[in-house]
């Protein structure tokens, strides 16, 4: 049954008693139906002593099996009264074996009571049987005396009803007393808390049974009466007693062995008492029936006999085990590198262990004596008082002390302690101290490397993360306090994130070390630092901790990222370069044949309009060609010196008109700002775009704001932006107060064909040109931003070396007419633009010998002996170039006139230097006009000089 069930069980047993009394009484079948009611309720108390028997620990087990054993005896005799009354009918005063049942029960109740939580075994062993045969002798002697032998001669059976109700209630008295005593001498709560139980249990009985034998011998009382309800109620309260009993874990009684040595005599005088006991009850007996006393009093003696005999032999057992222990703790003791000792209830040394001299010079006997605090350094005396007077205040504590030895030097000593009781008052004190001078000397070596570190460092707690210390450096970095950090938390700080630091935590814990491990690190400041973390598990008085360096590695990290920006730009510009240059050819055909068709088609207006468009829409490609030349830093800038303030000013009106008037524009021009190098059109672009860029992302207002001004590039310039050069430049500062770009957005900004806006609302070269024009003109470009908090564009443009302007060739105007009679070697490996440009000037009147290469066009010259004035060659070609081909060519005419054709800048190809005076380019894709008013103006040029 389940301990719920018994419980239930329990509370309905009292109920369905007075239910059967109240209906039938002593009226059949009413007694009969008591009687097993009771029978039954005794099974479940049998049932639930054993079940609280199985949930306890070895001492109460026992007890509880013995609890059980005597109710199960009970409950035994219960039914052979059942028998007797119901189915015998027996008289109600005659004698019935029965009566040796209920009365032989409370035996294993008398044991339990006997029972020794510091010696008892887990099986009953040889003492255990030997008391229980003393108490079952002199229970038998008890009973012999008081109903075997009067029972022959008692003149009516109501005397002897009498008499047993006066044994009974002597016996109750006896067991009753027994429990209680048991209770209140013991010192352990469990015991207590056990043997409290029984005796409400017991106490109910005695009480029930005083009362029911009493009206039994006086009244006649028979079963089916209300009083059947007193042997039913102890049954049941014992249930409920059974069922709610929890046993601890088991209890340690062994320390309290010495304190209570004097009440566990009580347990040692049944096993002597009872030959005595039994001598009494049976000594009148002998004159009248010698052979059964006898023989009682000489078991009782043999079974005194073993016990003492047994005892002796325990004592001796245990007498040789406390000798072996103090030998083993005297040898363990003496032999100990730490010193331990006693002290009495003043702080004396009561005691101290041979290493005392080893490590303080001292015998053990200079010592004795003298008060603990005797030999500690003064500046430890005030703590060491405190401390001093906690454990002999029944405090246990420790610490660690400066010692000075017998020679002067000072020992690092580590103590821990406690107080010693007797009687519950502190008789003195108990501890042991370790000598950690070389610890202490390490740490102090540690601390000094720790703090002197240029890594920065931290030590912390595993468990929690809490800081101990931390050196300068990483102060420093962090931006805190040394009172700031102690005491708290990585998380608490907000220096990491819980998840990284879980990670970090479960590295540590599973390699005991992290090597590099990249984190980002916030700063007391709110500002995100990119360190690698690197680690080791150490242990600081017993405890895991985590010494830590962390090195910043924010601007390398900056710096490779800028770098590969770099590399991805260039690489970029390399492909649009290539594209360009392609481009240009396929462009110079189409606006070429569609301008020469043009021409003779004005008259035809259904050919007229289709070429019209065509042409403009090959201007339009030329255009995008012309962004993606800029970007890759491959266009033909014509660079002078000029003053940027004046560039801006110039361009204002169309600004304001350009960014709308629900954007405030707001100008902060520095007055002595320096001059700078640059394609004044080119700055121009990037002011545009930069202005279109901000606008656009300013779609319900905002300020666009320009600023100039002076900029030395120094150290902590190159800190933030390490691929600049230090110098002098002019920095423009372009800043809106849009919405802002995430830095995912800004690594990608200035690629070409990327573009946040929607498809069909930009190229996305805008930028893009931007970067190309300001990398082509030696400058760098920067951008800040955070979503929400607008954008802040900054061009550094170096300083010119020059004041003095220099204004660049201005363009050639094309001539009127363009015509010719002149030879032209014309040198391109497109056969497709070779065969344009010969057919135009061709048309023109020129005389036009063609090559499709370097080799080519030399075995040309070589068969027309030099008969030619113009040298007209595309720059990249395969094999040689065209200015390798020009130098040649000159070197053997140099009167000869040179006109390039290229779809690069001067600055991409192969050769180093600038083109010599009269060499010219004409940059593709160009027009049959632009073409014919080239080579006349350079045919028409200043001839070349002499030598070269």
């Amino acid at each position: 049954m389940g301990r719920r069930t018994l419980f239930f069980i329990a509370l309905a047993g009292l109920p369905v008693h007075a239910a059967i009394l109240a209906t039938w009484g002593a009226h059949n079948p009413g007694p009969l139906l008591s009687n097993l009611l009771e029978f039954a309720v005794g099974v479940v108390a049998g049932i639930a002593t054993l079940a609280a028997a199985r949930r306890s620990s070895r001492f109460a087990r026992q007890v509880w099996y013995l609890v059980s054993a005597g109710l199960w005896i009970y409950t035994a005799g219960q039914g052979i009264v059942i028998y007797y009354d119901n189915i015998a009918h027996a008289a109600l005063f005659t004698p019935w074996i029965s009566d040796q049942f209920l009365f032989f029960w409370i035996v294993p109740l008398v044991l339990a009571a006997l029972v020794d939580p510091l010696d008892s075994p887990r099986t009953f062993d040889a003492a255990f049987l030997l008391d229980l045969i003393q108490v079952v002798l002199v229970a038998l002697a008890i009973h012999y005396l008081t109903f075997a032998i009067p029972a022959k001669w008692q003149a009516g059976g109501q005397q002897l009803a009498f008499m047993e109700w006066k044994v009974k209630m002597a016996r109750d008295g006896v067991v009753l007393g027994a429990l209680a005593l048991r209770a209140y001498l013991t010192p352990y709560r469990q015991v207590r808390a056990l043997f409290l139980r029984l005796s409400v249990f017991f106490l109910m009985y005695a009480v029930a049974d005083a009362i029911f034998l009493y009206a039994e011998a006086r009244w006649m009382v028979r079963a089916g009466t209300w009083m059947d309800l007193l042997w039913t109620a102890p049954r049941i309260a014992l249930i409920l007693i059974a069922v709610t009993w929890r046993s601890d874990h088991e209890e340690e009684f062994g320390f309290l062995h010495l304190q209570q040595k004097r009440r566990r005599i009580l347990l040692e005088i049944v096993p002597v008492a009872g030959p005595v006991l039994v001598l009494i009850a049976v000594a009148s007996l002998i004159p009248q029936a010698p052979l059964l006393p006898l023989l009682w009093i000489l078991t009782s003696l043999l079974c005194t006999s073993a016990r003492v005999l047994l005892s002796q032999r325990r004592q001796e057992q245990a007498t040789q085990a406390l000798r072996d222990s103090e030998f083993k703790y005297r040898e363990l003791v003496e032999n100990m590198a730490e010193i331990v000792f006693a002290t009495d209830h003043q702080g004396r040394f009561t005691y101290l262990s041979p290493a005392v001299e080893q490590i303080l010079g001292y015998k053990p006997e200079e010592m004795l004596g003298q008060d603990v605090l005797k030999h500690f350094l003064p500046a430890d005396l005030p703590a060491g008082a405190v401390r001093k007077a906690e454990v002999l205040g029944g405090k246990a504590g420790g610490g660690e002390w400066r010692i000075l030895s017998k020679t002067g030097a000072v020992r690092w000593l580590r103590s821990s302690s406690h107080p010693i009781f007797r009687n519950g008052k502190v008789i003195g004190a108990s501890g042991i101290a370790m000598d950690i001078t070389e610890r202490k000397a390490f740490e102090s070596r540690f601390l000094k490397a720790f703090h002197a570190s240029p890594a920065a460092m931290t030590i912390s707690r595993l468990e929690d993360g809490c800081y101990l210390d931390a050196n300068e450096r990483w102060l420093n970095l962090a931006g805190l306090k040394r009172e700031q950090l102690l005491g708290n938390t990585s998380v608490e700080l907000g220096l990491w994130a819980e998840q990284a630091r879980a990670q970090y935590v479960a590295a540590l814990k599973r390699d005991h070390s992290v090597r590099d491990m990249e984190v980002v690190m916030r700063l007391a400041n709110g500002r995100q630092r990119t360190v690698l973390l690197s680690a080791e598990l150490v242990e600081i008085e017993g405890e895991p901790c985590i010494l830590a360096a962390v090195q910043d590695v924010t601007e390398v990290r900056k710096m490779e990222q800028q770098l590969r920006q770099k590399q991805k730009m260039e690489a970029i510009g390399t492909l649009a370069g290539g594209i360009a240059h392609d481009f240009n050819n396929l462009l110079t055909i189409i606006k070429g044949y569609s301008q020469l068709m043009e021409e003779k088609a004005q008259q035809d207006e259904t050919l007229a309009a289709p070429l019209h468009h065509i042409g403009e829409a090959a201007d339009r490609a030329s255009s995008l060609i012309r962004q993606l030349l800029a970007f890759s830093r491959q266009q033909m800038l014509h660079p002078q010196v000029l003053k940027l303030n004046t560039s801006l000013v110039n361009i204002e009106k169309l600004l304001r008109r350009l960014i709308g008037e629900d954007i405030e524009f707001i100008t902060g021009y520095a007055a002595d700002l320096w001059s700078v190098k640059a394609d004044p059109s080119q700055i121009e672009q990037v002011v545009m775009n930069l202005a279109v860029n901000a606008r656009d992302a300013m779609p319900k207002g905002g300020k666009l704001i320009f600023e100039t001004s002076n900029a030395d590039v120094g150290e902590r310039e190159q800190q933030q932006h390490p691929v600049m050069k230090a110098g002098r430049y002019v920095l423009l500062t372009v800043t809106d107060t849009g919405t802002g770009m995430d830095s995912e957005t800004q690594n990608r900004i200035f690629e070409p064909f990327f573009t946040t806006k929607a498809a069909g609302h930009g190229t996305g070269l805008g930028l893009a040109t931007v970067y190309g024009i300001v990398k082509q003109s030696n400058g760098y470009i920067w951008v800040e931003s955070e979503p929400g908090r607008g954008t802040a564009f900054q061009v550094y443009l170096p300083q010119s070396v020059s004041e003095a302007a220099k204004a660049t060739a201005s363009a050639p105007q094309e001539a009127s007419s363009g015509c010719g009679s002149e030879t032209i070697l014309l040198v391109e490996d497109d056969g497709a633009v070779r065969k344009l440009a010969a057919t135009v000037l061709t048309s023109r009147g020129y005389r036009v010998l063609e090559a499709g290469g370097v080799k080519e066009a030399e075995d040309l010259i070589q068969q027309v002996s030099g008969a030619f004035d113009l040298l007209l060659t595309d720059m990249v070609m395969p094999g040689a170039s065209g200015h390798e081909l020009a130098q040649r060519v000159r070197s053997r005419y140099p009167a000869v006139r040179v006109l390039f054709i290229s779809g690069y800048s001067q600055g991409t190809h192969s050769w180093q230097g600038p083109l010599q005076p009269p060499e010219e380019i004409l940059q593709k894709p160009f027009t049959p006009m632009s073409l014919a008013a080239r080579v006349r103006q350079t045919l028409d040029a200043a001839p070349a000089p002499a030598a070269r």
